[in-house]
């Protein structure tokens, strides 16, 4: 009777293992599944099973139509991109035209009510351009394929030569720019999509910045960091967590002459290189901080040595 009951026993135990086994194994399954990389991937059975075909196979219909889904809205997302792209790109070139033929018509004999006329036009026309090229550099740099050249650099040098650039227009705005930018071990980063990251906050302060602004560079402990802060009027008040919030500009009326797309560009930028960006008001003065991570920090570029210090 004995030997009958083990011979019984056996079999269960059997079951049971490869129950444990099973189950063990589509949890793991399920949290695989949640990896970017696995798109196509089903549930499997490790094990022939009745029961489990039937709980792999319903799993397996949910997840073809959450991947069918999913695949549906990323192409979506990529051709309204790509219709925003084609779109900013078409309005360019005849806007550009137009402001070549308010230039010429400038040049030309007007009555003093004409000559307020064409500067008005002229100056929406300017805005209507940076509005449009603004928009799309975002739709560019929000492309999945879009491409980053990496190399070893020195923020410092990136700093010095686009604040050089700009320094006339500093001078316009009557805005008193202190700089104190110290030597720092060198960052991994895109020279092109730094610089366009330095020129987008420089440009915040010439828009909204007045009587003083600051640019450090420094190495803060382990961290290589960039300041950049700026007095603004007391009429604008800006929210730290919306800050980087696509369209945000700080203002309530409807006459605000910016895309708002200046700082949301930024820390894209930022973001895809590694690196990271924040913001804080203090006392009347806005300070946007960008943190940088050492190329020991980062996933190694092909081609590119990070032995240096």
């Amino acid at each position: 009777m004995q030997t009958i009951i083990n011979l019984l026993f056996i079999p269960l135990v059997i079951i049971l293992i490869r129950y444990r086994m099973q189950t063990a194994s589509l949890i793991r399954q399920s949290g695989e599944l949640e990896l970017p990389e696995n798109t196509n991937q089903l549930f499997r059975l490790d094990f022939p099973s009745s029961i489990f075909k039937k709980l792999v196979l319903s799993l397996n219909r949910y997840v073809r139509t959450l991947q069918d889904s999913e695949r549906a809205l990323r192409t979506q997302q990529q051709n309204l991109k790509w219709q925003m792209t084609c779109i900013t790109h078409d309005l360019r070139t005849p806007l550009t035209s137009i402001i070549g033929y308010l230039d010429l018509m400038e040049q030309q004999e007007q009555t003093e009510a004409g000559a307020q006329y064409l500067s008005i036009v002229k100056q929406k026309s300017e805005v209507l351009q940076e509005l449009i090229s603004d928009f799309y550099e975002m739709t560019k740099i929000e492309d999945p394929d879009y491409t980053m050249e990496f190399e070893l650099a020195d923020p410092k040098t990136l700093l010095e030569d686009i604040l050089m650039s700009y320094y006339d227009e500093f001078q316009n705005k009557g805005i008193d720019l202190h700089l104190k930018l110290e030597t720092a071990p060198p960052v991994l980063l895109s020279g092109r999509d730094m610089l366009r990251v330095y020129a987008n906050l420089i440009e915040n302060i010439l828009k909204y910045g007045e009587k003083e602004a600051w640019v450090t560079h420094s190495r803060v402990r382990n961290e290589i960091r960039t300041v950049f802060a700026n007095r603004f009027p007391k009429s604008r008040a800006f929210d730290e967590k919306k800050m980087f919030d696509r369209f945000y500009s700080g203002s309530t009326t409807r006459n605000e002459q910016s895309s708002g797309l200046g700082l949301f560009t930024a820390q894209l930028l930022m973001t895809r290189q590694g690196h990271s960006i924040s913001a804080t008001v203090h006392r009347g003065i806005l300070f946007i901080t960008l943190s940088y991570r050492t190329a020991h920090e980062l996933p190694a570029k092909p081609g590119i040595d990070t032995t240096q210090r």
